[in-house]
């Protein structure tokens, strides 16, 4: 029964997460939800006995087995995944996302789940006479209140200590062009996309020779470009507007090439940037894709293939580490690019950083998942990404929320969500150089390994006398 209930929980709790994933691939969303799934169904079984032998392990190891789930399959080859993560709610707390640059979004969702696991196993007991010591349940309530008020205190002190140390990096201009996506769109399509985009490009310019300040770089959106930007006429349309333009752009398209041996076409989902004169520096491969969403995660099975979505290739390499301005210069910044969902991924922007990445770029189109939350979730999922290597995350969108988060996680949100056009931004970065995160230096392994130390401590059933187990158990507590 307990078994059943938990996978009742399991699933409900992940379909109302993945739902935004419907409109691109039903079946997909259910298989991605079956499998998160199976995690949560573990940690709650985990959770159950551990309720079972006292209330201090129950509230202490519920904070460590979910947090420990999470990190797992946030980093698990092939589903990575890291939504759904209950760090990602305090994004909008000014205080307690601070603490993200000790231990990730991973310290964050165990405050979260040891308040909430207080509220379940310990708050009850306070109503049972003689049910547990009552110095038990102090001690309990008064160390979760303390790390608790600990947290606050840290982010207050971190917030006074960074704020007056914030400068703003040069212009960037940013093109929305709020296309809602679809499977199946006609070439007639994708050329008002291209036509649309490429007239914002051009006011962009307009308005900005006008106003004798010109952006480092003009920024668009994820697959913005059609088609393929080494292969099709519309790269060579947008190459040509940015050279007569003469301002560096960043933009989505596909790369295609043809497999040697077996003739097939692969496409790669990339970023491209161009100098001034239309000629391309870099383009970077997307290499974390959206299981189902964008690639098929077994292909070897082939019926799976039929719920699969935009069969991508994903890229193995990292993004080079470029300046903006391209000349250099005394305002300068060394930009890394990531491509959608890689801003939700923690190990990303670690690695960015380490090759000496000052501003993270992500260009997303999020336009599947017209008028659903997943672009607002996506958002808060990524915002994280500055407060944990204390560095700049722009954020250019196709359907919005196009923002710029500074190393504080304050989201400057330039252009709404289902609107479209253009905004220069200027992001904040720190004026010096960028503190070394202890959450830079920990990885997820850090965190992986203190919340499975907690998780073992309590998951260990020392011999207990009946008294003991009466006095200190939680029997009668809610069933788990």
């Amino acid at each position: 029964m307990a078994l059943l209930e938990s996978a009742v929980f399991a699933l409900s709790w992940t379909l109302t997460a993945f739902w935004f994933l419907a409109p691109l691939t039903p079946p997909g969303m259910v298989a991605l939800c079956i499998y998160t799934s199976l995690y949560y169904i573990a940690a709650l079984m985990a959770i159950r006995h551990m309720a079972r032998i006292s209330v201090w392990r129950a509230v202490f190891g519920t904070a460590a087995v979910w947090t420990l789930i999470e990190i797992i399959r946030s980093v698990v080859p092939i589903f990575a995944f890291p939504w759904l993560l209950m760090g990602h709610s305090l994004v909008y707390h000014e205080q307690f996302r601070q603490g993200a640059d000790l231990l990730g979004v991973y310290g964050l969702s165990f405050l979260i789940v040891l308040v909430n696991a207080w509220l379940a196993f310990v708050l009850p007991e306070y109503r049972k006479q003689g049910a547990h010591s009552p110095r038990l349940l102090h001690a309990i309530s008064a160390s979760i209140a303390a790390l608790v008020l600990a947290a606050f205190v840290y982010g207050e002190l971190r917030i006074r200590e960074l704020s007056p140390l914030l400068k703003k990096g040069p212009p960037i201009a940013v093109i929305q062009g709020n296309i809602r996506q679809k499977l199946g769109r006609t070439s007639e399509e994708m050329e008002r996309q291209l036509h649309g985009h490429l007239e914002m490009h051009r006011q962009i310019i307009s308005q900005a020779k006008a106003s004798g300040e010109l952006p480092v770089l003009i920024c668009w959106a994820e697959t913005m470009v059609p088609g393929s930007m080494n292969y099709d006429d519309w790269g060579k349309l947008f190459k040509a507007q940015v050279a007569i333009g003469g301002i560096p752009t960043l933009a989505g398209s596909n790369f295609t090439e043809f497999d040697p041996v077996t003739k097939l076409r692969l496409d790669y989902n990339s970023a491209y940037l161009l100098n001034d004169k239309g000629e391309e520096v870099f383009h970077y491969f997307k290499r974390r894709l959206v299981p189902f969403g964008e690639y098929n995660p077994f292909p070897s099975l082939s019926f799976l293939g039929s719920i699969t979505r935009d069969q991508y290739i994903p890229g193995t390499k990292p993004s080079p580490v470029e300046t903006i301005p391209l000349e250099g210069g005394e305002n300068s910044f060394m930009a890394a690019i990531n491509i959608c969902v890689e801003d939700i991924h923690p190990d990303l922007a670690r690695e960015a950083v380490s090759a000496g990445a000052d501003v993270l770029l992500n260009i997303t189109n999020d336009g599947w998942f017209y008028e659903t939350f997943g672009p607002r979730a996506h958002l808060k999922a990524a915002a994280l990404r500055a407060v944990e290597v204390r560095r700049p995350l722009v954020r250019v969108t196709n359907t919005g929320i196009t923002a710029a988060i500074d190393p504080l996680g304050r989201i400057e949100a330039v252009l709404p969500e289902l609107t479209a056009g253009t905004a220069t931004l200027r992001f904040q970065r720190l004026d010096r150089a960028a503190p070394v995160t202890l959450s830079l230096v920990l990885g997820e392994l850090g965190p992986a390994l203190l919340f499975f130390g907690i998780f073992c401590g309590c998951m260990i059933r020392r011999k207990e006398t009946t008294q003991e187990s009466a006095r200190q158990g939680v029997a009668g507590s809610p069933a788990v």
